[in-house]
């Protein structure tokens, strides 16, 4: 018999496999919510360089090349505050799980990897900045900001 605190590895398996699919729904929250500043940011951005070029107002491009890097700084902040916690732990779980010999030992709903290692906030940011997706992203409204602010 089980005492109350102990589970077999076959309910341990399920439990993780239920933790993962709740890392999966906050990874497509932060996501949505990542794809929706993009987008607001693609409309906005095309919006002060295109009335910024019709109205010859180099402010407004000048406003545009400010925003690029301010918003994927934002996004840099959003990823390494709540996101990466999350990352780290769907990592953890994989890699337990994969080798076998640790998943009986993985802390069970530990969300967030409270009982996990631990990372520093500047290598949390760096691990967030480095991101290769967001950094084209963002390069491209800076440059083409840039490039329109030079052609005025």
């Amino acid at each position: 018999m089980l005492e109350t605190n102990e589970f077999s590895a076959e309910q341990r398996f399920e439990l993780l496999k239920v933790e993962m699919e709740l890392l999966q729904s906050r990874f497509d929250k932060y996501d949505d919510l990542i794809f929706k500043t993009r987008n607001l940011l693609t409309v906005l951005m095309t919006a002060l360089y295109s009335f910024g070029i019709t109205q010859y107002e180099a402010s407004l491009l000048a406003l545009g090349v400010c925003l690029a890097p301010a918003s994927w700084l934002l996004e840099v902040v959003w990823r390494a505050e709540f996101w990466y916690q999350y990352v780290q732990r769907y990592r953890h779980i994989r890699n337990s799980l994969n080798e076998g010999s640790r998943a009986q030992s993985l802390a069970l709903y530990d969300l967030s990897n409270h009982y996990g290692s631990k990372v520093t906030n500047i290598q949390k940011f760096r691990a967030c900045a480095s991101n290769l997706e967001p950094a084209i992203f963002y390069s491209f409204w800076f440059v083409l900001g840039v490039s329109l602010y030079f052609w005025l």
